[in-house]
C-alpha cells in the first residue's frame, strides 16, 4: 500500500475541516446602527386548548419598555429585551422572553418587529441534534408600515410549531404597541 502523499494529506485535511462546519449555524447579521429608543408595550395572555376547543384563557402580564430604532430595513435578529414578565406553569415560575425593535429605512418605512415567548427549563429538543430546547409557548410578529408612524399596534402570531407540539395545547395572544417619540 502506497502512503499518502502531502498534497493528499492536506486535501484530506480541508476536506475534514469543511464537513466538520456544515451544521455550524451561522452568526447573526451585524447589528445596524442605533438612531434612538422607543417604548414597547405587550400585553400577554396564555391560551389553553382541550379537544380543539378553547379551555382558559390566562392573563400573564403587561410590560413596557425600551427598545432600540434602527436605521435600515431588518430589525428581527436584534430585538431589544423588556424584563418582568413571568408565567406560573405547574407551579414554577417561568421568564417569559419578551422584545423588540423597530428600524427605519431611507424613504420613512417603518418596520416593527416583536416576540414572545417561554421555554420551560426541563424542555426537550424539538429535533434530534439540531434544534434547541422546544419553546412551550411563543409568538411573534413584523409589520411594514409606509411613511413616518409614531404609534403602531398589531398582534403577535403563534409559532405553529411549537402550537403543534405543545402538551398540553397552549399558546400566547399578545398584543404589541410601539410608541416612537421620535
Amino acid at each position: 500500500m502506497r502512503p499518502f502523499s502531502a498534497k493528499s494529506a492536506a486535501l484530506v485535511s480541508v476536506l475534514v475541516s469543511l464537513a466538520g462546519d456544515a451544521n455550524a449555524i451561522p452568526p447573526p447579521p451585524q447589528e445596524p446602527p442605533r438612531l434612538r429608543t422607543a417604548q414597547l408595550r405587550m400585553k400577554v395572555q396564555l391560551v389553553q386548548a382541550k379537544a380543539g376547543t378553547v379551555a382558559s384563557v390566562l392573563p400573564v402580564c403587561e410590560v413596557s419598555g425600551t427598545v432600540p430604532v434602527y436605521a435600515g430595513e431588518s430589525v428581527s435578529a436584534h430585538h431589544g429585551s423588556v424584563p418582568g414578565c413571568q408565567l406560573t406553569w405547574m407551579g414554577k415560575k417561568l421568564d417569559v422572553s419578551v422584545g423588540g425593535a423597530l428600524a427605519v429605512a431611507a424613504d420613512s418605512t417603518v418596520l416593527a418587529s416583536a416576540h414572545v415567548s417561554v421555554t420551560p427549563p426541563d424542555a426537550k429538543p424539538g429535533c434530534p441534534d439540531l434544534c434547541g430546547p422546544q419553546p412551550l409557548a411563543d409568538s411573534r410578529g413584523d409589520v411594514k408600515v409606509n411613511g413616518p408612524a409614531k404609534n403602531i399596534t398589531f398582534p403577535l402570531v403563534p409559532n405553529p410549531v411549537s402550537l403543534l407540539r405543545a402538551q398540553p395545547n397552549v399558546w400566547f395572544e399578545a398584543t404589541v404597541t410601539f410608541v416612537d417619540a421620535k
